[in-house]
């Protein structure tokens, strides 16, 4: 696998599949961050391209390309620094897990959800019996309204790590920010007979600039998107285009590697037997935000429990299929930073926990063949790392403490 920087020159627009015409006063009002889905058709469209540039479409190829198997994309901050143009910062969609307070201190306190036994006398509608998640000394403020969307790998790493105990002051401004920003245009329709402005006849776009100010600076954004390199495709750097009104990037290929599975981490879930997975983009679940238990143990010899799902409302997506010229059926999506609590079977051998880690970290985690789409998989739906998660800090289901 091959991991690509896709650097954006123009505000970039993923439409949310709103109708759009030629109505006056309408807006193409652009996705806060773009589906898997997306990055794989810009990618396949790039990689499809001879070295005239002209996209070829014979059917053999066709089908090649679908293919092609992604991983991503993840938002990255290009570093400024002179001779590390290559060099990136990896960001990821807050978990589900962490909520940020603001203390009487005006300080930033960031809480743990972990999940919570049920007392004998309260009923529930969860199923199967699973525990619900919140934080284990419960809390009456409000979070903050604002908190950053997307976080710096280096502290992600802390979170996973579960290094914390069930709150620790963080500042929001080295946490991380939030993401791209939204970028308003106002553009009028053309009389094609005259080559003049209609009346009345504006419309706007919302895109996504992906140049921000924090901290004081100017940060340079971009996504990071890890292709197969087994299929015969030399994706070309430099430029192309993405999203809609082809909106001009550069490609780089990254000579930096997904980040990899701390040692530390490995040996806390074989000591514990217990782990969170967390979602770094949105998947499918047969069940919508549940995914099946035999599912989760990828084909592997270790025995998992779901215990408790820290998740947000679903996301929508659908689309236009170009080969049956018809449209794709709307499917709900767990979304980017769902964390799902798990348990293995004490009597897991380590090397099968091991290979099982192996199948999960930095890999797509999407039920494929429960979906009509089969090709949410391969377009890199379900991108997955693990933390996590044991009694030394109260994280195992426990009676929650009153403040």
């Amino acid at each position: 696998m091959n991991i690509w920087l896709i650097e954006p020159h123009d505000p970039l627009i993923f439409r949310d599949g709103r109708p759009f015409g030629p109505t006056p006063g309408i807006i193409a009002t652009s996705l806060p961050f773009p589906f898997p889905a997306t990055i794989a058709g810009g990618v396949r469209s790039h990689a499809g391209k001879a070295t005239d540039g002209v996209f070829t479409v014979e059917d053999d190829r066709l089908k090649k390309l679908k293919e092609l198997s992604l991983r991503g994309p993840l938002l990255v901050e290009f570093s400024d620094e002179p001779g590390q143009e290559q060099h990136v910062r990896w960001l990821v969609p807050a978990p589900a897990d962490a909520v940020l307070f603001e203390n009487k201190e005006k300080q930033c306190e960031r809480v743990r959800l972990s999940p919570l036994s049920i007392p004998t006398t309260a009923l529930t509608d969860l199923e199967d019996g699973l525990w619900p998640v919140g934080p284990f000394i419960a809390r009456f403020d409000k979070p903050m309204k604002t908190p950053p969307g997307y976080w710096y790998w280096e502290e992600f790493l802390v979170w996973l790590r579960n290094d914390d105990l069930s709150s620790r002051i963080v500042d929001p401004s080295r946490l991380g920010h939030s993401g791209p920003q939204r970028e308003q245009r106002v553009h009028v329709g053309i009389d094609s007979e005259r080559r003049t402005g209609r009346d009345g006849a504006l419309f706007g776009t919302s895109g996504l600039e992906f140049a921000i100010k924090h901290n004081g600076q100017m940060r340079r954004l971009g996504l990071a998107v890890s292709v197969d390199d087994t299929k015969g495709f030399n994706l070309l750097p430099g430029l192309g285009h993405l999203g809609g009104e082809k909106r001009i990037v550069s490609w780089h290929q990254s000579t930096q590697p997904w980040p990899e599975c701390p040692k530390a981490l490995i040996a806390s879930i074989l000591k514990h037997k217990r782990c969170r997975i967390i979602l770094l983009t949105p998947t499918f679940f047969a069940q919508g935000y549940k995914p099946e238990e035999k599912f989760l143990a990828k084909n592997c010899s270790v025995h998992i429990t779901l215990r408790s799902i820290a998740i947000q409302r679903p996301q929508i997506i659908s689309g236009w299929d170009m080969a049956n010229t018809c449209c794709k059926p709307t499917v709900r999506l767990a979304p980017a930073g769902t964390v799902l609590f798990l348990e293995l079977n004490k009597d897991d051998k380590d090397e099968d926990i091991e290979e099982w880690i192996k199948q999960v970290w930095m890999q797509n985690l999407c039920e494929n063949e429960q979906n009509e789409n089969k090709q949410m998989e391969y377009d890199g739906f379900g991108l997955s790392v693990l933390g996590t998660w044991s009694s030394d800090n109260g994280s195992i289901a426990t009676e929650r403490k009153e403040q």
